[in-house]
């Protein structure tokens, strides 16, 4: 099965635009980041042949071309790398062959195939997630988390100070700040640079980036 070619440096444009967003998100929101897209790149991500790498239960499968639609389901055209998958062929085509037509995404409710019990694709990292009732341990405890629906509440702050100088020495030095935030299921990112030396002339610097 094969589909016609897109244009790859619109596709990577777009990819770059949505990378802010968590990497694996649930799918409505993975279709609002699309939507939020400038025009005509979602045309590039949905409807189109995308190389994506796919994981199962944690564990590399391969790369495969995947089609994604606003139907919200996937369909697997062929593994084109898998060299370094240490997951047998026979499996692998057994999820070729499960998911060789189009299956929706999301939490598996009906006829699910292999042991499926969700199937989720990130757009940041460009990664279809597939999770079956292997991904628990022995003793029942699961070894994969779900999102939850409502999103993630949080913040981190970093500092960082840097002062170098001595005896007949001038001394100069920076301090680093950066602030990572999720709300729902956005994320926030923000950092802030300020240097000063005692050299002759030089002034403080700052920067700011969001």
């Amino acid at each position: 099965m094969s589909f016609p070619c897109k244009n790859q440096l619109a596709l990577a444009v777009a990819m770059v635009l949505t990378s802010l967003s968590c990497a694996a998100m649930p799918m409505d929101d993975l279709f609002m980041q699309a939507d939020n897209l400038p025009e005509g790149f979602s045309d590039h991500i949905f409807g189109a042949p995308l190389i994506s790498r796919v994981e199962l239960d944690g564990q590399y499968l391969g790369d495969a071309t995947i089609l994604l639609s606003r139907a919200k389901t996937v369909q697997l055209a062929n593994f084109t790398e898998t060299q370094n998958s240490t997951i047998s062929s026979a499996i692998r085509g057994q999820w070729a062959k499960a998911l060789g037509d189009a299956f929706p995404l999301g939490k598996c409710e009906s006829d699910c195939p292999r042991d499926l019990q969700s199937l989720y694709y990130s757009l940041s990292t460009a990664t279809l997630y597939i999770v079956t009732t292997a991904a628990k341990e022995p003793k029942g405890k699961a070894r994969t988390i779900a999102l939850p629906e409502e999103g993630s509440l949080g913040m981190i702050l970093r500092n960082q100070m840097n002062l170098a100088g001595g005896e007949l020495q001038p001394w100069s030095g920076y301090q680093n700040l950066q602030l990572e935030s999720s709300i729902g299921h956005w994320t926030g990112r923000a950092s802030s640079q300020i240097s000063r030396s005692d050299l002759k002339e030089s002034e403080t610097q700052a920067r700011r980036k969001q």
